[in-house]
This record gives C-alpha cells, structure tokens and sequence, in this order.
C-alpha cells in the first residue's frame, strides 16, 4: 500500500471498478483502504501463504481482470511470481512498481489463459488527462492524503521523508 497502490485504488473506485484486491505487507494499511469502499475492496496481507488462492478466493474463484503490480525494491518477486497466477482467462498484468527482481513468467500458462504481462512507465499524456479529469469532477477523494509541501532549497528534506515509506497516504510535494 505505498503511494502508487494507495492511488491506483482510489482512482480504480472513480472508474467504477467493482471489486479491487489490493495486496501489501502492512494490515493497518490494508485495512484503512478497505474502508474507503467496504464490500468493494478486499485486501490480501502478504504473510508468506499463497497469494494466488486468496486473490481467486476474494473473486469467486474467477481471478482478477487486472493485476497493477506497485512492488517496490527489496521486496521478493515471489509475490509477484504467485499473483500472476490470480489473473483470469484473458487478465493482463502491469508492473508499475520498482521490483528489482527477476519475475518469472511461464508462457504455457501465460497462452492457455490469454494473460498478458506489461511494463509500464507511469500513465500516457491522455491518461493524465483523464485523471485530472475524474479529480476535476469530484469523483476522486483527496481530503484521505495528507499533503508535506517543502519548498525547493528543502529539496534534500523532502527526499528524506520519501525514504520514511509512510504508506501511500502521504503526498511529499515540492513547491518551486
């Protein structure tokens, strides 16, 4: 539930997406972004047990359209690896993150299931526009996000706080 996570859930909801699973470490995270949306968002707390089976379990067995995939470094592409086997016939899976581990992909399940698995260098120009349209709208709720604003010759402050991972709830923004 870092930043990346935290906001793919909150713009996923303004998309009208039923059902969202998001999967991270920390449970009082996870439990604070199943509350924006209870009934729709169904956490899974990666604690060593198979992902894959709690992803189908929380989507009758079905298995997710979309895997968005917000791994940061130094966590095991194991995780990775297992949820990959959660996507339906037809998924597509998505790294976003910064997992700076090898991922495994075995192309006969990839073909007999029709997944697919992309990279992704954050979102398009028409894709920026469209979030900043959902904002503009007010179908985007930013009052959860507590905004650090630093000024720019507190530049090297403002990258500290980054390193302090305060889980996806916090903006650290510098102002020119």
């Amino acid at each position: 539930t870092g930043t990346l996570g935290v906001h793919a859930v909150v713009f996923g909801l303004a998309l009208g997406l039923s059902r969202i699973v998001p999967i991270a470490r920390n449970r009082d995270r996870l439990d604070r972004l199943a509350g924006l949306a209870p009934g729709r968002i169904t956490p899974i707390v990666i604690d060593g047990k198979p992902v894959a089976e709690r992803i189908k379990a929380a989507t009758d067995g079905l298995g997710v359209d979309i895997l968005l995939d917000c791994l940061t470094r130094g966590v095991p592409a194991d995780t990775t690896n297992d949820a990959l086997k959660g996507l339906r016939r037809g998924g597509v899976a998505v790294n976003i993150g910064a997992l700076n581990q090898p991922v495994t992909l075995d192309p006969i399940w990839l073909m007999v299931n029709a997944a697919q698995y992309r990279g992704s260098n954050w979102f398009t120009v028409a894709q920026g526009e469209e979030m900043a349209g959902l904002a503009r709208d007010g179908l985007v709720d930013f009052s959860l996000f507590e905004n650090r604003v630093y000024p720019l010759d507190r530049v090297n402050e403002a990258l500290d706080e980054v390193g302090r991972n305060h889980g996806g709830f916090v903006n650290i923004v510098v102002r020119p």
